[in-house]
């Protein structure tokens, strides 16, 4: 495994991007599925947050099954691997 190390600024500038980027009420609900010790994970939860959004944090992509019927304008960002399985 490589190591990523992300300074604040990118962070920061990360999420300033993605709240111009993206529609807001296209979801209501983030699925944290990503480990904290992945990068993505800073997408994930700190911009969900900085909308003011609702973040839902699971242990695996695989346990979406359990709260896809109970959410409404789900977030979802997880591997096609995961998707499949889920399909």
């Amino acid at each position: 495994p490589k190591g990523v190390m992300i300074e604040n600024r990118n962070a920061v500038d990360l999420i300033y991007w993605a709240q111009n980027e993206f529609d807001l009420s296209r979801f209501s609900i983030t699925y944290a599925a990503t480990s904290y010790c992945f990068d993505l994970s800073v997408y994930e939860m700190f911009y969900t947050l900085s909308v003011g959004k609702t973040l839902r944090i699971i242990n695996n992509g695989l346990e979406i099954r359990n709260y896809i019927e109970k959410d409404d304008k789900i977030l979802i960002n997880t591997v096609p691997s995961v998707v499949k399985k889920l399909l």
